[in-house]
């Protein structure tokens, strides 16, 4: 890839990074509390054997599209805190009137300062009806402990209960971090590959003597340690749509001799600063050369030609094939270019192919495709 196939621009944050997040949606854990919460695999039924009439528990008043009803209306709400508040408007939290020695024993007596009472609706009945808690809990699908806990905070807070559980509780410390981490990728530039483009679109090349190691430890140099390699490669791959690029292979022999004298270990700061500035000289002055080759006047176009890449023929990845005596097909290149911005047409691309065996690969090949093409 030669130095100057795309121009340097500036890294930006990408809306689609190289990885992509996972979705805690297909997570097993979120699958468990969506079927916990969502009722799936179980069915509303009356599971306690009180008789009729009883003043207690009036379940068999309850129909079977009651129950269904019941069933539906609570775990439309998808969320804890929202059965929780659906629960409380059947259920009624009352004091302790009075207390009777059930038993003898002290310790085995009840302490309880409230008493719950439980209701359902029915479709043909315009009062709440009465049920037990085992009732209550089998048309719901809810565990008896879960409801002790919703009526018990209620007692005590005169609320529903707020969820309480998980949470990220470092958002903010890791969000102020990963802004240091990208404000710092944006500080170099990268590439587009002229050759990749449609395979990974978006894609942006970073020079090929770096590594996310390397940054994080530049980093690192800047900041003291603040970020772990794990969040520095986290944000690099899922905030940024980057890779890095392989070495150059037809390379300019005068940046590659910039790079050797600059990396050197026995310059000194003099002498290292000197050569670090030829190198940026050389490179503005190759960055203009280029820019006036895209400078085209209305009536005349620039002409760019070359030889490209032999092909080996025959291409096949049997060894006897590999091994035995293979003939390069050359591949001689003329584009004609009407300035920057201009429509490139295929007119203006012209190609010239011939085996090796018919002609050389020679300055008269060359001049004479050159001549044909003008």
């Amino acid at each position: 890839m030669n130095d100057f196939d795309g121009i340097e621009e500036p890294v930006r944050v990408a809306p689609v990074g190289k990885k992509r997040k996972p979705s805690k949606d297909c997570h097993e854990r979120e699958k468990v509390k969506r079927r916990r919460h969502s009722g799936g695999g179980k069915m509303p039924a009356v599971i306690c054997s009180h008789k009729k009439n009883l003043s207690v528990c009036q379940a068999e008043r309850l129909t079977e599209r009651d129950l269904e009803i019941h069933f539906e209306s609570f775990y439309n709400n998808n969320t804890k805190v929202k059965q929780d508040q659906a629960l409380l408007h059947l259920i009624t939290v009352r004091k302790v009137q009075r207390r009777r020695k059930k038993v003898e024993e002290v310790d085995r007596q009840k302490k309880r300062e409230v008493t719950n009472e439980y209701h359902l609706l029915s479709e043909h009945h315009p009062t709440k009806i009465p049920v037990c808690k085992a009732t209550f809990c089998g048309v719901l699908g809810i565990s008896k402990d879960r409801v002790t806990r919703v009526a018990k905070y209620y007692a005590v807070n005169a609320t529903a209960r707020p969820e309480q559980r998980g949470g990220a509780r470092k958002v903010d410390e890791f969000e102020a971090k990963k802004q240091l981490v990208k404000e710092h990728i944006e500080t170099f530039t990268c590439r587009a590959s002229h050759y990749r483009r449609r395979g990974a679109p978006g894609r942006k090349y970073l020079p090929s003597d770096l590594s996310v190691k390397k940054m994080h430890k530049l980093f690192d140099q800047q900041n003291h340690d603040l970020v772990s390699y794990s969040l520095y490669y986290s944000v690099f791959r899922h905030s940024f749509n980057l890779v890095f690029g392989h070495p150059a292979t037809d390379a300019c022999s005068s940046c590659a001799k910039f790079q050797f004298r600059v990396k050197d270990p026995s310059l000194g700061e003099d002498e290292k600063r000197r050569e670090t500035a030829m190198y940026i000289l050389h490179r503005r002055r190759a960055r203009v050369f280029y820019d006036m080759l895209g400078k085209v006047e209305h009536d005349a176009v620039t002409v760019c030609f070359g030889m490209m890449q032999n092909l080996v023929l025959p291409r096949t990845p049997i060894g006897q094939a590999y091994y035995s005596r293979q003939l390069y097909m050359y591949v001689f290149g003329v584009v004609l270019h009407h300035g920057k911005g201009s429509r490139q047409a295929t007119d203006d691309v012209h190609l010239y192919t011939w085996m090796e065996h018919e002609n050389t690969k020679g300055s008269n090949m060359t001049a004479s495709a050159l001549d044909n093409c003008l």
